[in-house]
């Protein structure tokens, strides 16, 4: 019996207002990251886990994966494969059935008999997972067939991971036309091919909307969003204004302006210790300004108006759906008075979010912003792909080069508009020259190439880099070797 096991992820959050959609459109990815546990399968018959995806523009998918050492040596060999939904051929497979894949279940719930037996409470159709499995058995045929032939339109890239490889992944670029083709739905594919149980770490990186990251791997990120309230008054209409800072390099991350209501990050007020007010992330900050990385600072002013002498409480995120750096400075308490004005401010309409004067100001002025461009693509006489990069603008963070590999600005290259090559900041740029105004580096790819083809490079493409100028990210040649 084929042993299949189907995680869902949640992908599709409510869809982002009109006001905050160009800056989510360039804002960091959704993301999945999560715990998996592969247990033993064959050559001949893996163990498998699956786990659907719906993209919403264009953009950069990454697949992470990342192998636990354990106590002692790891005899694994497994596969990732990207693949999209096509593969299920719509003649054959009943309507909606993408749809019950994606949504029957729960995230991380979606199993097979032996692991429904352990929670009783999921209902998973039988019949679903008959019929996945033998459509997606079918594509071993891309791995064993004619190398020559090419692939099937569905099938996006795969990584074999040995015992010597902790970690591994593919990337996969995807253009309008293919977004228009697939419906932007594509599926990932672990499959363990040892006897032995593999656990690990999976992590996709999308453009979509929902951010599905567990929350204790995320406290292991290096870099983590860090918001505060800084201070506490009355207006001079006696209104409750809050300022809010973000003060870290790594700013909220924007698909969280998509969270339900119900799931959102907050700003409550207390008046004597009674909760008076709960405004969700997407009214305190329409303008999505602290999903900005580096010092930013939101004026708040409240339709909350105090009539007597009282304590009031300012708390961001009570509930903690954000994981952060430093939570100690997330709630502040003032005794007020009407009348009683805690600092000058610009006057706002109630229950309006105002930019604050602040004289540290933040990391890096609008005017004085990064601009990476890719100016450059040529053979040199080793048939090897040189990508220029320049920095038109104000000098890149120098943080950046510290974050994880995974987190950095990339260098994608493309061949024939299929993913070829990745290179983090730290990689193309280990001398962080664009750290400076006008430098330039040049990266050299060290793979030969081997016939005619349109090469692309995109600069920073999940958007980690607040740039000043998009539109000179990308570029695209038409080469020949000699």
């Amino acid at each position: 019996m084929k042993r299949s096991l189907f995680v869902l992820l949640l992908a599709l959050a409510c869809m982002m207002s009109p006001a905050a959609a160009p800056a989510a459109d360039w804002g960091d990815n959704a993301r999945y990251h999560q715990a998996f546990t592969l247990y033993g399968g064959s050559k001949s018959d893996p163990f498998d886990l699956y786990y659907p995806v719906e993209l919403t523009r264009p953009g950069l998918v990454r697949v992470i994966v990342s192998v636990e050492s354990g106590s002692g040596p790891s005899q694994h060999r497994i596969r990732a494969t990207l693949v999209d939904a096509r593969i299920f051929d719509p003649k054959k497979t009943p309507s909606g059935f993408w749809d019950q894949i994606y949504r029957s279940v729960r995230p991380v719930a979606k199993t097979a008999q032996s692991v429904m037996e352990i929670h009783p409470m999921v209902k998973v159709s039988e019949k679903i997972i008959g019929e996945v499995v033998t459509y997606l058995k079918n594509i071993t045929h891309v791995f064993t067939g004619d190398k020559k032939k090419k692939p099937p339109a569905y099938y996006h890239g795969h990584k074999v991971m040995e015992s010597s490889m902790p970690m591994s992944g593919l990337d996969h670029a995807v253009d309008h036309p293919e977004l228009a083709a697939t419906a932007g739905r594509y599926l990932v594919i672990l499959q363990n091919f040892s006897s032995q149980t593999v656990k690990g770490k999976l992590l996709i990186d999308y453009p979509g909307t929902a951010w599905e990251v567990d929350p204790e791997i995320e406290k292991g990120y290096e870099v983590k969003a860090d918001l505060s309230v800084e201070s506490l008054g009355l207006d001079g209409a006696n209104r409750v204004m809050v300022v809010i800072a973000g003060a870290s390099m790594r700013g909220v991350p924007a698909v969280r302006w998509n969270d339900p209501r119900e799931k959102s990050i907050r700003l409550v007020l207390k008046v004597d210790g009674q909760e008076r007010k709960s405004v969700p992330l997407q009214e305190f900050d329409p303008g999505m300004k602290l999903s900005k990385s580096g010092r930013q600072t939101l004026r708040y002013v409240s339709d909350l108006a105090v009539d007597r002498e009282a304590e009031v409480t300012a708390v961001i995120d009570p509930d903690g759906r954000l994981v952060e750096g430093n939570t100690r400075n997330n709630r502040k308490a003032e005794r007020l008075a009407p009348g009683q004005q805690r600092q000058r401010h610009k006057r706002g309409e109630a229950g309006s979010a105002l930019s604050a004067s602040d004289p540290a100001g933040p990391a890096t002025g609008a005017e004085n912003r990064p601009d990476l461009a890719v100016t450059r693509i040529w053979l040199n006489a080793a048939r090897r792909v040189n990508v220029e990069i320049r920095n038109l603008g104000g000098p890149v963070p120098p943080e950046l080069w510290q974050l994880s590999g995974a987190d950095q600005p990339v260098l994608q290259l493309t061949q024939n508009g299929r993913s070829w090559a990745m290179a983090p900041l730290s990689a193309f740029d280990p001398q962080r020259l664009l750290s400076r105004e006008g430098a330039s580096v040049v990266y050299v790819l060290d793979v030969p190439l081997n016939g005619p083809a349109t090469v692309g490079a995109v600069i920073d493409a999940t958007g980690r880099i607040d740039d000043r100028d998009r539109t000179n990210n990308a570029k695209a040649e038409s080469l020949s070797p000699r």
